[in-house]
């Protein structure tokens, strides 16, 4: 008989072990929620201040509408770093034409790029995305259209 008591002294025991585990975890689980969220504000708010610099760096270093493909890889990359772009975005950007011949070899230059670059090989970056987009408007066409809104945002 004393063996049913101490039974129900260990099922009491054990919920009260729980509820205090429960109670514990919630309350760890609002600290990391609130902490969490805490972070993101932060991240956002260094984002914002990332983001506003690059762009006025960007277009004082970089003419967006007079770039090597090399410059306007380096606008890619410092683009992605502050996250305004994709990684996939970033990919498309900077696919040369000797990195894809790698792949296929009877990619022109004229079926590569949709307009023509100067002598010394700039080109107007935002034009050759508008001429991508209406060159083949079902292709990528979003990112395509978050690459020109970027391009945009440097042309000042």
């Amino acid at each position: 008989m004393s063996i049913s008591g101490v039974g129900s002294y260990q099922t009491s025991s054990y919920a009260v072990a729980t509820t205090s585990v429960k109670a514990s975890t919630k309350s760890s689980e609002a600290l990391f929620a609130n902490s969490l969220a805490a972070q993101k504000k932060t991240d956002a708010e260094n984002k914002l201040d990332q983001t506003s610099d690059i762009w006025g760096e960007l277009s004082q270093e970089y003419d967006i509408r007079n770039a090597t493909f090399d410059q306007f890889c380096e606008v890619a990359n410092s683009l992605y770093d502050v996250g305004q772009i994709s990684s996939f975005e970033r990919a498309y950007m900077t696919l040369s034409l000797d990195k894809l011949r790698q792949y296929e070899n009877d990619i022109t230059v004229s079926s590569f790029y949709a307009t023509p670059a100067s002598s010394d090989g700039k080109r107007d970056w935002i034009a050759e995305y508008e001429a991508r987009l209406r060159r083949d408007p079902l292709h990528l066409t979003e990112q395509k259209q978050n690459i020109l809104k970027a391009l945009r945002h440097l042309d000042i």
